[in-house]
């Protein structure tokens, strides 16, 4: 029993797995969805709250040579743009200076798919609105989907006709 709830538990591949659960099933986004999510933003999520997307890239004249300034750069797990209006949209928990707290991080970008589902009507939607380069997001997302899918059948298939050798 406890090799099986193991595997269950790995499904996603995130290190960090029970807290993307807690915050799905708390919200009523589909797990499945935020894990895909998670993973185009942050991968597997190893290296925590800390990655720094590379946020609204501007360029401006310095002495005659161009210099690239990035503005206002996606912070912690979910990737969240602090100068989004999150705030207004969702309450202060997902104020900017919040936003770098994992906790809150998490809780705002499984807050925004809700967001985006209830606008949208539906989760590919959501996930297609969830990121700016929306074909390939929504293209990388699935791809995730599909993988965690074949895992998911590959799984089934072992634990109802176990390999014997």
């Amino acid at each position: 029993m406890v090799g099986l709830l193991l595997a269950l538990q790995a499904l996603s591949g995130h290190v960090d797995e029970q807290a993307l659960n807690a915050y799905a099933d708390s919200l009523k986004v589909p797990r499945q969805v935020v894990w895909a999510v998670a993973y185009m933003e942050t991968r597997t999520g190893r290296q925590g709250n800390k990655p720094l997307g590379p946020g609204v890239v501007d360029t401006i004249w310095v002495h005659d040579t161009l210099k690239i300034v990035r503005k206002c750069r996606e912070v912690g797990r979910m990737q969240l743009r602090p100068c989004g209006n999150f705030t207004h949209l969702l309450g202060p928990r997902c104020s900017p200076a919040l936003l770098k707290q994992y906790d809150n991080n998490v809780w705002c970008g499984v807050s925004y798919l809700h967001y985006l589902h209830y606008k949208y009507g539906t989760w590919e939607d959501a996930i297609w609105h969830y990121n700016g380069d929306r074909h390939k997001y929504l293209n990388g997302a699935m791809e995730y989907l599909g993988r965690l899918y074949l895992r998911i059948n590959q799984w089934d298939a072992e634990t109802k006709a176990p390999r014997t050798y």
